[in-house]
């Protein structure tokens, strides 16, 4: 069987993709499916909707999930989103926000309060029963599936279908899982979306958004503030666990920053946080996405994270380039942030080592320009080396992606 693979696309597209589910009792695609966040209202759908597509015809969409609404005149923001590969089911994080009056009211029955408008909602998409609806039901035409039908945010297919339990449906197109308690000063608007990855049954990892606002886009004209764009208010990386797959056991901490909430979930989930990112010496990290591993061999774990930081093709002056930057981000245990943090990388001759490398447009004709910009970074599940899409979009005359590999000889070198 072909390895299984969570991707999470960020600038504007989050997807997750799953290859050869195991076999089950329902209907499943043969090579796999890809799963992504709709923010465009694409084929004239809802907004704020999950589109599921078949790996052998990525030409058009077999169906969506609309993520619907999380309170009274509320609407919830899909903002980052990771596949489990065993099961297919999607998780996704979203944004708790106000919105405005002008939303249509949801039916009360899928009417879902919430504990604050700070938290992140965690939701769990059921791929396989809506799949098996799909074809068994809905004859493979393309059709939009939510918890109550209504689908107003940006566009609406003309082939809603409602799907939850109290219709006599085998299972509701999404649930509620948890409420992820995190920073209340955190700011929705910011820039870089949150990053998700999938662990194991029970468990994600996460990277939010700064925790102080750097830049506000919802109506300050995305107007830099630097008296908040410092390390001390850097990107937390979080473990996102289940407490219990019955509702009513998560709790909060005193500063409501860890830990999760119990309104309207079926399950209670709770966050930890386990580190900040700090790729940047004097300033926030802006981190693009991330990668987690498990080495078989050291027991080593934790996520490879691509941060932004130019990647400007400057050929006559060199120096001037700053490349993104990839590092990795250890997790030694999953209780608090003792142990965690970035590891340093055995590049050079020492004594001391960096603890990141940066991209290269092209290392093959400049391996010290410091000009590249990736679009992406995978973790090869058979050995843990690095496959890297180093965007093409910066280029200077713009050029096609390069794909780069850094092959990891180790993931523990003996020294710790």
């Amino acid at each position: 069987m072909s390895s299984n693979r969570m991707l999470q696309f960020s600038a504007g597209v989050l997807l997750a993709t799953v290859t050869a589910l195991p076999a089950q009792a329902v209907v499943t695609p043969d090579g796999g499916f890809v799963a992504l966040i709709d923010s465009q209202s694409n084929f004239g759908d809802s907004r704020k909707s999950v589109v599921f597509y078949d790996t052998d015809d990525l030409t058009k969409p077999m169906f969506a999930v609309f993520l619907g609404w999380k309170g009274l005149g509320d609407s919830r923001s899909p903002d980052s989103i990771a596949a489990d590969p065993a099961t297919g089911d999607i998780y996704v994080l979203a944004t708790d926000r106000d919105a405005t009056s002008t939303i249509q009211v949801p039916s009360p029955g899928f009417n879902i309060p919430d504990n604050t408008e700070d938290d992140y909602d965690l939701l769990r998409v059921n791929f396989n029963a809506l799949y098996n609806d799909w074809v068994t039901n809905q004859g493979s035409a393309y059709v939009t599936y939510s918890g109550d039908g209504n689908q107003q945010e940006g566009g609406a297919n003309p082939n809603p279908v409602t799907f939850r339990v109290d219709n006599g449906d085998a299972a509701n197109a999404f649930d509620k899982i948890g409420e992820i308690a995190r920073p209340t000063s955190y700011s929705p608007a910011e820039f870089f979306n949150t990053k998700l990855e999938f662990i194991e049954d029970g468990r994600l990892i996460a990277v939010d958004r700064p925790i102080a606002p750097i830049a506000d886009f919802s109506g300050t004209g995305g107007v830099h503030n630097s008296a908040n764009d410092i390390p001390a208010n850097d990107s937390q990386v979080r473990l996102i666990q289940r407490v219990s797959t019955s509702p009513g056991l998560a709790t909060v901490n005193a500063g409501n920053d860890e830990g999760g909430f119990n309104q309207g979930t079926t399950e209670s989930w709770e966050s930890v946080v386990l580190g900040q990112v700090n790729m940047d010496a004097t300033t926030t990290s802006e981190v693009e996405d991330i990668a987690w591993y498990r080495d078989p061999v050291t027991g080593v774990q934790g996520i490879w994270i691509g941060e932004s930081d130019g990647g400007t093709n400057d050929t006559v002056t060199p120096a001037n380039n700053a490349g993104d930057g990839i590092s990795f981000f250890e997790v030694t245990n999953f209780t608090g942030t003792a142990g965690n943090g970035l590891k340093e990388l055995n590049i050079g001759g020492g004594p001391t080592f960096p603890d990141g490398f940066v991209l290269d447009d092209n290392p093959v004709l400049d391996p010290a320009a410091n000009n590249g910009a990736h679009d992406r970074t995978f973790v090869d599940p058979n050995d843990g080396s690095l496959v890297i899409i180093e965007s093409g979009f910066f280029d200077n005359p713009q050029d096609e992606p390069s794909v780069i590999t850094r092959q990891i000889t180790s993931y523990d070198d003996g020294t710790g």
